[in-house]
C-alpha cells in the first residue's frame, strides 16, 4: 500500500529503521521522528548523513515530500499510488535538466 512504500522510502533518505530495533520503548517511531523535524524545518537532519551534500538536496526535498504525503495519519489525504508515481517522475525530469535550466533568473545573476 501507499504507506508502506511512503516507510520504505523515509527509510532510504533517512538510513534508519522505522522502529529502532534496540530501544522500541523509547524511540519515535521514523514517520513521527521526519514529520516532527519537518515541522520544525530541520530538514537537513533528517537524511541520511552520506546523502548529504551530493548536490542533489532539492531532487531529495522533493522526495521527501512525496513521502510524507503517502504516510499522512489520514488515509483519505494520502495520494493514489498512480499520483506517487508521477510526482517521482517529476523529480527525476527535473534532475535530468541541465543546472543552468533549473536556476531561477535571480540566481543567474
Amino acid at each position: 500500500d501507499v504507506y508502506s512504500f511512503g516507510v520504505v522510502v523515509l527509510e532510504l533518505l533517512t538510513g534508519k529503521r522505522p522502529v529502532e530495533v534496540c530501544k522500541p520503548k523509547t524511540s519515535k517511531g521514523l514517520v513521527v521522528w521526519v514529520q516532527q523535524l519537518k515541522s520544525e524545518g530541520k530538514h537537513e537532519e533528517i537524511f541520511d548523513p552520506f546523502l548529504r551534500g551530493k548536490g542533489y538536496e532539492e531532487e531529495m526535498l522533493q522526495v521527501l515530500e512525496v513521502a510524507c504525503k503517502c504516510v499522512n495519519h489520514n488515509p483519505l489525504k494520502r495520494p493514489v499510488i498512480k499520483e506517487v508515481v508521477d510526482q517521482l517522475k517529476n523529480v527525476q525530469s527535473y534532475q535530468q535538466k541541465p543546472r543552468s535550466e533549473r536556476e531561477c533568473p535571480a540566481e543567474k545573476r
